[in-house]
This record gives C-alpha cells, structure tokens and sequence, in this order.
C-alpha cells in the first residue's frame, strides 16, 4: 500500500507528464538523409544542477522506474526522404526510442521530484549544418497530447552596414539608421555603387532612376540631379527599408 502512495505522489510531481516528442528530429534526419544519405541521432538533457538543487530529472517512462540527466535516442542509419505527412498519429503515445526506417521519434518525461513548483524552458541546439538544413527543420513538440509545430524564424533585419558610391564622402555621414542622403559630383563623373547588408540573409536592389543595376555597378553623372536608390528586404521577405542618395552634379 505504501509503495502504491509513493507511486501516485511521484507521479503527481511529474511536470503536466511532459511527453514530448522532438520531432525536430525527424526533420532533420530527412534533411541529413536527403543530401547525404548518413543518419541522425538525438540527445536530451538537463543541467546537473537542477538535478540536485530542483530534484529535476528525465525519464522515458512517466512511472519513474529509472532518472537520468541525459538521455539518447537509438540512431537511424541510412534514411531515406520522409514528409511530415508520413509519420505515425501515436507518436507522442510510446513511451523512450520508437524509430521508424525513416525517421527518428523519441518521448521522454521531465519530473519534477522535489516540494517546489517550478516553470521550465527548453532549447533545442544543432550542432552540424550544411547546406542551409536548418532551413528545413520543423519541431513538432507534443505537450499532453497536443501538437505544435515551429520553424526556423528568420531575421527581420533589413538595414545597410555600408553604402557608397565612389570614394566620396556622403551628407550625411552614413548610418544604418540614416535613409536619406546627399552627394556633389563633377559632371560626367562615374562612380561605383555598393551596398553592403547587415544581414547576411538580406537582398538588395539598387537602382539609378527607375532602372535596376547590378551591385558595385559603375554609374554615370549627367549634369542635374540623379536619385540613386537601394532597396534592402530582410531574409523574412517582408521587412524592407530604402536607402536613398541624390547625387547633384555640376
């Protein structure tokens, strides 16, 4: 009868019996898969501290028959291509390692052992990454029998970390902040146009008047004004802001 009370009170501990099912994973064994035909594995665990001091620890059952801080999913070796629509609906219903031929699946329990309520975060790390596979990866996480899917958020970014044209001083001095810019010339002069992003994921659009030019193209200044323009769209593809220099020339 007492180990029966134990039991009910270390499972009334368990933190909502977090059976989450990274299946990240499974995303990332496609991808892994798809242009390297390798395998995928997957480890989870938590800080050695919280083990101690908050009694926090992992378990693939939620009878707490055995605590870890660390846990490791079998690895699947050459996998093939897998979509999301492919994998088993019971996935987040068995309980440790349960692989498929073409994907990794893993459930495990966060257990809260000790007198205190707590909150918890996670954060998932990828260690490798080649030709952009973080692109693809989507997290599927079930949390009492509810899913939810994420993606790789991408940046909203959209400034200049550099813009010239020539060697000659913009008014004013240029910032990432500044959008509006003037600059005197010779007429006929012909100076370089360079933009340079400050994210690596953004696009820039440059353009004399209304015509489109290639980055670092050479332009030329008739006498009068010329409006030399450049667009920068964040790597979300919404976020813009245009940069814009007027350029007199006498």
């Amino acid at each position: 009868m007492s180990k029966e009370v134990k039991k009910y009170v270390v499972l009334s501990r368990i933190l909502g019996l977090l059976a989450i099912i990274l299946i990240a994973i499974v995303a990332i064994a496609y991808a892994i898969s798809y242009f390297y035909d390798k395998f995928g594995s997957f480890t989870v665990k938590i800080d050695k501290y919280d083990m101690v001091q908050q009694g926090l620890s992992l378990s693939e059952t939620p009878y707490y028959e055995r605590t870890e801080s660390r846990l490791s999913a079998d690895i699947v070796y050459d996998m093939t291509n897998i979509s999301g629509e492919d994998l088993p609906e019971n996935l987040d219903m068995i309980n440790g390692s349960h692989n498929g031929d073409s994907y990794i699946a893993y459930t495990f329990y966060l257990i809260n052992s000790g007198d205190d309520t707590i909150s918890y975060e996670g954060e998932m790390y990828i260690e490798d990454v080649t030709n952009s596979l973080d692109e693809a990866i989507r997290v599927a996480v079930y949390e009492n029998g509810k899913r939810t899917v994420y993606g790789k958020t991408k940046s909203n970014v959209a400034t200049l970390s550099a813009l010239r044209v020539g060697a000659n001083a913009l008014t004013p001095a240029f910032a990432a902040s500044t959008t509006s810019y003037t600059l005197a010339v010779s007429t006929g002069a012909s100076e370089v146009f360079f933009a340079a992003p400050a994210d690596a994921g953004a696009t820039v659009q440059l353009k004399k008047g209304s015509t489109v030019i290639a980055n670092g193209d050479v332009v030329e200044f008739a006498a009068g004004e010329t409006v030399l323009t450049c667009k920068v769209t964040a790597e979300n593809g919404s976020t813009t802001k245009t940069y814009t220099v007027t350029v007199t020339a006498s």
